[in-house]
């Protein structure tokens, strides 16, 4: 009996330093030693050392009290005594459950392929690589992983891959059709600008304050659509068709567009024009008095736009009556522009009996540049008169133009300059100053052409609420040599809008 005691006694004390290796918590050695002692056979010593070394019963005993860290670090000791497959399967199996991801990862092999916890494994190293900001190859076993899904949206989105990131997204509601799922896939079509769809899943989330943000942007966005468009219609003088993008516009639209582009809403919401005017000069030697008589229109007709003068001109005490005409047809080629002019002039003395003539633009940026050549005929010779142009706009508002004009006959040139300030609704100002040089003397029926410096100040400004203006300018040329007479004088005219 003495023996039997002493045999056991010496056993415990055998596995009590393997128990208490890699802080295995004292109520885990207290626990242990006795199963140990339950479970330990009356045998020989090597028989009971090696069922003591090699017996998971204790470990599944920790794992049933959820004690499974001390579990991990036993079902260690036991491998390093009995490193079998059986051992080495619940060994991995703990240190996955203890988070010890790498470590499992690299001992993956001691289970099959598709085994419930060689996914899980496989899995949970995906998810922290993924977690890390890496990019791992994922098996097709994996590819459906609603954790894995995510991650891959979320490190998509970071990298603001938004194409992808929407592909991966459709797929995981796809799969599992829950509210988090489709609130990405919403949140990732409104970083696109995709609004519309956007706003369609928003609207199912019953998100309202994203749908009140977006229906903003919407409008927001057809609203500058919508300038852009008109802006450039307008600028190569389809006028019409600036107007019936406008009018296409729903009230709240316009009711914007007014808002942020007043001064644009006030041209398209009057292009057409009709006015009367008077202009007077006088020389200097008080022997001559120019006085003019005119009638203006506007006119959009279909895509083009027909402007039209006639004027009624007295001087040299005689009176010549004038039809001038611009018409603007539609924007050609790669962003050209342009206009047709053309004067008669019955019974001519001062004026040309007729003129004909073309003007190009092209926009580059800021710039604007034009080329336009002219032909008249006169009583006595021919006029050929080109000019070349270029408009720099400072701002929407102000821009600054200047001219050169060339004669082929005469040799005659001028150059000018002028400086322009306009707001909405009619509302301008602009100053400009010419030089020209001729040597040819002025007569009764020549090309009139003169050396002097010319200055000259427009305005137009409206008067009343229902878009009609009052304008004008004055102007003073001061003839340069000899002989030379001085002219000022002054225009002003009515106009009606609508």
């Amino acid at each position: 009996m003495a023996r039997d005691i002493f045999i056991v006694y010496f056993l415990i004390l055998l596995t009590l330093p393997i128990l208490s290796e890699d802080n295995i918590t004292t109520n885990s050695d207290s626990n242990i030693s006795k199963i140990v002692e339950k479970v330990a056979p009356k045998s020989d010593n090597n028989s009971t050392k090696n069922s003591l070394s090699c017996d998971i019963s204790p470990i599944n005993t920790l794992i049933q009290k959820s004690k499974i860290p001390s579990a991990y670090r036993l079902s260690k000791r036991i491998y390093q005594r009995c490193p079998d497959l059986e051992h080495r399967r619940l060994y991995v199996k703990l240190a996955f459950w203890t988070k010890h991801i790498n470590f499992a990862f690299s001992n993956i092999d001691a289970y099959k392929p598709n085994e419930k916890i060689y996914n899980q494994i496989y899995g949970a190293k995906i998810i922290k690589e993924l977690k890390e900001g890496k990019n791992p190859k994922i098996p097709k076993f994996l590819e459906k992983d609603y954790d894995i899904l995510a991650l891959r949206i979320n490190r998509e989105i970071r990298l603001k891959h938004f194409y992808k990131a929407h592909r991966l997204s459709q797929r995981l509601y796809a799969l599992y059709h829950t509210k988090e799922a489709l609130e990405d896939e919403a949140n990732i079509l409104f970083w696109m600008k995709h609004y519309h769809q956007s706003l369609k899943l928003f609207k199912r989330l019953g998100d309202k304050d994203k749908v009140k943000q977006i229906r903003q942007i919407i409008l927001q966005e057809r609203v500058s659509k919508a300038h852009d468009e008109i802006t450039k219609a307008w600028k190569v003088s389809e006028k019409r068709q600036a107007r019936l993008i406008f009018e296409h516009l729903d009230k709240r639209a316009k009711e914007l567009y007014k808002k942020e582009y007043p001064q644009s809403a006030c041209d398209v919401s009057s292009t057409r024009m009709i006015g009367i005017g008077f202009e007077h000069r006088v020389h200097s030697d008080h022997a001559y008095r120019d006085h003019s008589n005119y009638l203006e229109f506007n006119l959009p007709i279909k895509r083009y736009t027909v402007y039209g003068k006639v004027q009624e001109t007295s001087r040299y005490n005689q009176k010549d009556s004038q039809l001038y005409l611009e018409i603007y047809p539609p924007a050609f080629g790669d962003g050209y522009w342009g206009y047709l002019d053309l004067s008669i002039t019955p019974n001519a003395h001062f004026y040309s009996d007729y003129s004909i003539g073309s003007t190009i633009y092209r926009d580059v940026g800021n710039e604007e540049f034009g080329f336009g050549y002219e032909f008249s005929h006169y009583l006595k010779e021919n006029s050929h008169l080109v000019h070349i142009e270029d408009t720099h706009n400072f701002t929407d508002n102000l821009a600054l133009h200047g001219v050169v004009y060339y004669e082929f006959i005469s040799k005659s040139y001028a150059f000018g300059l002028d400086l322009d300030y306009k707001r909405a609704c009619h509302k301008e100002i602009k100053l400009s100053y010419l030089y020209s040089n001729s040597r040819e003397k002025q007569d009764n029926s020549d090309i009139l052409q003169e050396k002097a410096h010319h200055f000259q100040l427009d305005f137009e400004y409206p008067i009343t609420k229902n878009n009609i203006t009052l304008g004008g300018n004055i102007f003073l040329d001061n003839a340069i040599g000899k002989n030379q007479n001085n002219k000022r004088g002054i225009n002003i005219f009515l106009r009606k809008y609508w």
